[in-house]
């Protein structure tokens, strides 16, 4: 649950030096009950809905990124593939690169 999630995301900015970022759609709300925590890792949510307004779990204000459809067409690529939207500026995206390698 909740613990375990906790866990690995200070496992992984020990080892990555940065934070998780957390995907979810309904899990986060049904499974975990709904958590304010993590409040400061960047959310993917995934609400095949047209609009990602009222499916934000309340841990987060705003959806860095919003899956929106796994029914998606993209040229070149056979069958359907996720749809995704990302949410903030140009330069909120490039500050999510890493900052180093990740050495394992």
């Amino acid at each position: 649950g909740v613990k375990f999630v906790r866990q690995f995301a200070r496992e992984y900015r020990r080892l990555c030096g940065h934070r998780v970022i957390i995907y979810t759609g309904s899990f986060w709300r049904d499974a975990l009950r709904n958590p304010v925590t993590l409040t400061r890792s960047k959310l993917w949510l995934a609400a095949y809905t047209p609009t990602w307004h009222g499916w934000v779990p309340r841990a987060w204000r705003k959806p860095f990124f919003w899956q929106f459809t796994d029914s998606a067409r993209v040229p070149g690529i056979s069958g359907e593939v996720d749809g995704d939207r990302f949410l903030r500026s140009r330069r909120a995206f490039k500050r999510l690169r890493l900052k180093r390698a990740i050495r394992l």
